[in-house]
């Protein structure tokens, strides 16, 4: 108790386990959840008590001693309660020393399903810290368009900006930490991610660029928080009409014989008529498998012109022989095989694909045959 170089009992634990696995290392096993206990005991001694309370340290503690004692026979009879006592200190910690906060908020997550609601617990609290941060941002902007207005820039301009800019750097800090891979099914990670980018998109400092952004996200092993990012952050410059698919179209199958969906997809900007489609693909949906199966459709309700100006298209043309040779059975007439034939297959240019070429110039001398016939009658 008398040492000035060890500064508590928890240090000197630490530093003896150092030593015992310097020197028996390989020779005898020191047992790894005893070595957990004392890093997370000493990771709780250097939090400011003025941050955290002692019987919230204690509580953490007993938290954590449990989680790792049952973890070793792989037997856990009762999942441990958390503490809603624990959520304004360990707030205060993540604000005051957010390196710490992580360290001993990572200890506590446990990769067990039936953690899930205790895990959902600890992310929340990076959430709902960031969404503080994210609101005094949003002050801080308001009180400086305010002042702007009233001709007052220059009177606290330059303290407000400094504040803005130390809230930026707080909200970088917490990007950085936060993995919430179980988060992201929730609406409200995609909303504040939202409010993230726009941010980005009013920054009056500097102080809040795109890059920066990905920067912190990148900052840890998961990329589940950057991902969704960067889906949000598409979305967003898709614009508002591209947003939902629901927007779209109601239906729950995309390509279907509409004259509304007909025209986006077809639409001769080709641009804005892929930004539907990019947004339909990332449902995981097979846009070219989908393309033809419309095509059939459209052909089975006779509807030939609809599926000559689908397959129009560029990027769609190379399924014209395709859609030829599954549509013909719904041509009835000779006049519509024929019109299909003309549209969407030409001898002279033949594809790379010497059966789909051979079975169209099947049906191209069967419907020949068949006219003669009709002819000769």
């Amino acid at each position: 108790d008398g040492s000035r170089s060890v500064a508590t009992p928890f240090h000197l634990s630490w530093l003896a386990s150092l030593e015992f696995l310097k020197h028996f290392k390989g020779k005898v096993e020191f047992p790894e959840f005893v070595q957990k206990k004392i890093e997370f005991r000493l990771l709780l001694q250097s939090c400011n008590k003025e941050h955290v309370p002692l019987d919230c340290l204690q509580d953490l503690d007993y938290y954590h001693s449990k989680i790792v004692e049952d973890s070793r026979s792989n037997i856990l009879e009762t999942v441990p309660d958390v503490s809603m006592a624990w959520i304004n200190p360990l707030k205060t910690l993540i604000r005051n020393q957010p390196r710490h906060a992580h360290a001993i908020i990572h200890c506590l997550i446990v990769s067990d399903a039936r953690f899930t609601s205790n895990n959902l617990f600890f992310y929340n609290l990076y959430l709902d810290r960031l969404k503080d941060q994210l609101h005094g941002l949003t002050t801080l902007e308001n009180t400086l368009k305010r002042m702007t207005d009233l001709g007052e820039l220059d009177k606290g301009a330059e303290n407000i900006l400094r504040r803005y800019s130390s809230c930026c750097k707080s909200v970088h800090e917490m990007l950085a930490a936060m993995d919430v891979q179980s988060l992201t099914a929730q609406s409200e990670i995609d909303e504040t991610l939202m409010n993230l980018l726009y941010k980005v998109q009013n920054n009056p400092s500097g102080s809040f660029a795109k890059g920066s952004l990905y920067s912190a996200l990148l900052a840890h092993p998961s990329l589940c928080l950057f991902k969704r990012f960067s889906d949000i952050e598409t979305e967003y410059e898709l614009g508002n009409s591209f947003k939902s698919l629901s927007e779209v179209s109601p239906s729950p199958k995309f390509f279907v014989p509409s004259e509304s969906l007909l025209t986006r997809t077809c639409d001769k900007d080709r641009h804005s008529a892929w930004k539907l489609l990019y947004l339909y693909a990332r449902e995981d949906h097979h846009i070219l498998e989908d393309v033809v199966t419309t095509c059939v459709e459209f052909a089975q309700h006779g509807d030939l012109d609809k599926v000559i100006e689908i397959l129009s298209c560029e990027e769609f043309s190379p399924l014209k022989v395709l859609v030829l040779l599954l549509a013909w059975p719904y041509c009835h007439t000779c006049d519509s095989a024929q019109t299909l034939l003309d549209s969407l297959w030409h001898r002279e240019r033949s594809s790379k694909h010497v059966l789909l070429d051979q079975a169209c110039a099947k049906l191209e001398y069967q419907l020949h045959l068949v006219k003669w016939c009709l002819d000769k009658a």
